[in-house]
């Protein structure tokens, strides 16, 4: 088997296995780690893949079990989600297509339009992975409004990129 392929696999997988990762333990560093890990598994163990199979299914194997081992020292949190969870999550995403990026740009297009604070809350939230309670005490803003302040800067991204996607889908473009 040749190593020379392997990155060309494992770069078609990269976003499936960050989202998985994500999905599995929901902070941007701790997947991160994840992915540092898994991606030195994997190249690692790259002489057992079986290239009869598709990568991608080995590829969430072995994320799964990375997964695996974070979750048994997380143990005590209830941050984590169960064997069984983190399994559904791997085959499910293992079974998909590559992932599609068309609605990125969609998304960005969305962020952008947003205002200031919305910008700043999401940023603060999912680009650096802080608590709630720190960003609100970052804007001045009790836990609860900025628990509301999330909830309807989510919905109104979900709103624009579903009304962006719809344009794109009718020939009306952007």
């Amino acid at each position: 088997m040749q190593r020379s392929n392997f990155m060309k696999l494992f770069l078609e997988v990269e976003c499936d296995l960050r989202a998985y990762l994500l999905a599995v333990c929901r902070d941007w560093h701790v997947a991160d780690d994840l992915f540092q890990e898994t991606s030195c598994v994997l190249w690692e163990k790259y002489e057992a893949y079986d290239e009869s199979r598709p990568f991608i299914a080995w590829a969430m194997g072995i994320a799964r079990l990375e997964c695996l081992k974070w979750r048994q020292k997380q143990a005590r949190s209830k941050e984590c989600f169960s064997e069984a969870i983190i399994s559904l999550l791997a085959e499910t995403a293992a079974a998909g297509k590559p992932a599609e990026n068309k609605l990125l740009p969609l998304l960005r297009q969305c962020i952008d339009k947003l205002n200031p604070q919305g910008r700043l809350v999401l940023s603060q939230r999912y680009e650096h992975g802080k608590p709630i309670e720190e960003i609100a005490a970052l804007i001045s803003k009790s836990v609860g409004a900025v628990k509301m302040l999330l909830k309807r800067t989510r919905m109104a991204l979900r709103k624009c990129v579903e009304d962006k996607q719809r344009m794109e889908e009718s020939g009306h473009g952007m």
